[in-house]
């Protein structure tokens, strides 16, 4: 479920809540646009006010955090919401979003938020690499080899596969997204199953 910080979101969780959605997400690179909510922060009182909430119940919260240049890209401010919501779940979305990369001390701004993500309630998703990566085109060289940096910080067992269609459909297959990471890997087949199935049952509680 997606909700806004407007009077009565607590009755709007609980009625999707007792209907079956357990996940909160958030876009944050949407959820700030300065039409939104341009001051909302990982630290700011009503976005704890939401995660104290999912810890409550034990919820999973999906972030979408944005490219790595956008002022809402705050990897010291997601370590501390993860660190004091250990009852919550953290899905970090699109391997952190590592984009830009070209820019100066954008690299060290993705890994810590990877570093972040490594905690024991955060998980990693890795979908989206067909959009992050469009200009190199398949097989995303680039997506592949921060996928493995991202395995070698965390360990396999916080990654989850995804595609994010139907978006990346206008630049990859569903086939090629998949294989990307079920052939291009090398990775062992427990491994596979771990990032195709049994994490994302673990984060969200399948």
């Amino acid at each position: 479920m997606v909700l806004e910080p407007v009077p009565g979101w607590q009755e709007e969780l609980d009625y999707w809540y007792t209907r079956g959605l357990h996940a909160l997400k958030f876009e944050m690179r949407a959820y700030t646009n300065p039409s939104c909510y341009p001051q909302a922060r990982y630290d700011d009182p009503q976005m704890t006010a939401f995660f104290d909430e999912a810890q409550r119940r034990q919820m999973t919260v999906t972030i979408d955090p944005a490219p790595i240049d956008f002022p809402v890209y705050q990897p010291e401010a997601f370590a501390r919401a993860v660190r004091n919501h250990p009852e919550a779940r953290f899905v970090l979305c699109h391997l952190g979003y590592p984009s830009p990369l070209d820019k100066p001390g954008m690299r060290d701004r993705w890994k810590s938020m990877i570093q972040a993500a490594c905690a024991e309630n955060c998980w990693i998703d890795v979908s989206a690499m067909p959009d992050l990566f469009d200009a190199e085109g398949w097989p995303y060289p680039t997506a592949l080899a921060l996928l493995n940096e991202v395995r070698d910080c965390c360990g396999i067992e916080k990654l989850i596969w995804g595609s994010d269609i139907p978006g990346t459909l206008n630049r990859a297959t569903y086939p090629q997204m998949r294989d990307m990471f079920a052939k291009r890997t090398g990775w062992p087949q427990q491994d596979l199953d771990r990032l195709f199935y049994e994490n994302a049952r673990q984060a969200y509680q399948l």
